[in-house]
């Protein structure tokens, strides 16, 4: 609240300096600021001497990107130019350095479709700041995948989204010999593990739907469906998710082991946002998660340095995998014994 009526006074101090039909004392300003202040938060509470003095001080100093040309001549405060105001300030070079490094690392992800307009803002920026483009060479970068399929898709389907507009994609999911058409109301664009996905609900078969952006084949506005009332919670539910499979099971408590040496890794790097340390010395940790494909594929990718203690379907699950495995193994080694 401070750092909100620091604004609020600095504003009041603005105007009354910038105002060429009167002239401010020190007890003016202090009036004025109080007043504002009363009718911004309701309550008169009065402003110090000092709290004004200061914020003077800080106008003329800099710190805020401006010097205020603040005057004082007979005991009256004013701007020695009546055009300066602090909401006119531009921005500096430093500020659109700033800008310029954001901007290059949101062109990593370019496949959103949204940075044409920063771009031609930036271009504004050097024009009136005359800044040249400077190193271009990326400081910072992110593990990422292209995604040719997608991106045609990407832009248009978050326009839409937004929009709450409904959908019949024509989609061809892997087990199909030929495209389908699928109605669907769009809720979220999701990635996950290198792969954007839409996540609709169909009304046919009130059920939430997830669809690969690389195997959409075209799509068509479809202003019949409309926004499921229950749209927020299924929502809700993907930040108890890693991936995108929704579980029959709802959300479950996952308790696993983990080896000592690789027990910091996933305590600096948590497995899920629920993560918990249960047993210190026996290196056991808790999840409030969603139990599907995603995770246990997340679990298995430690081998042998994890171990699922519960639930119990997820550590047969995780059993099961691990044999069939062993298996391959083992057959794939019979075969290279064999007489050739």
């Amino acid at each position: 609240m401070a750092n909100k009526n620091k604004l609020v006074r600095l504003k009041v101090l603005d105007g009354c300096f910038r105002n060429k039909f009167r002239r401010y004392t020190l007890e003016d300003l202090i009036n004025e600021c109080s007043e504002a202040l009363e009718e911004y938060e309701g309550v008169y509470k009065g402003i110090s001497k000092r709290s004004v003095q200061e914020d003077m001080k800080d106008m003329r100093s800099g710190k805020f990107g401006y010097e205020a040309p603040i005057v004082c001549e007979e005991g009256y405060y004013f701007y020695s130019d009546r055009s300066f105001s602090i909401t006119n300030t531009p921005l500096t070079k430093e500020d659109y350095e700033a800008i310029r490094s954001s901007l290059a690392v949101l062109e990593q992800f370019s496949e959103l479709g949204q940075l044409e307009a920063l771009r031609q803002v930036e271009e504004k920026l050097q024009r009136v700041l005359s800044t040249k483009k400077g190193d271009a060479r990326s400081y910072i970068q992110f593990e990422k995948t292209e995604y040719p399929a997608a991106e045609k898709w990407l832009s248009r389907l978050l326009g839409h989204t937004r929009a709450q507009q409904g959908l019949t994609l024509s989609y061809q999911p892997y087990s199909y010999e030929a495209p389908a058409d699928f109605p669907t109301f769009p809720l979220l664009l999701k990635e996950y593990n290198g792969r954007w996905f839409l996540i609709g609900y169909n009304h046919t078969y009130n059920s939430q739907q997830n669809f690969a952006l690389d195997r959409i084949i075209a799509i068509k506005q479809n202003n019949a469906l409309v926004a499921p009332e229950h749209a927020e919670e299924l929502l809700s539910q993907f930040k108890h998710l890693i991936g995108v499979s929704v579980p029959a099971t709802g959300i479950e408590t996952v308790i696993f082991r983990i080896t000592p040496s690789r027990r910091k890794y996933i305590e600096t790097k948590p497995l899920h946002s629920s993560q918990r340390l249960l047993d210190d010395a026996n290196c056991i940790f808790e999840l409030k998660i969603g139990v599907n494909v995603e995770l246990k594929a997340r679990l298995m990718s430690f081998g042998s340095e994890l171990v699922v203690l519960e639930p119990e379907h997820l550590k047969e699950s995780m059993r099961t995998s691990y044999a069939e495995s062993l298996n391959s193994y083992n057959a794939e080694a019979e075969q290279k014994l064999l007489p050739q």
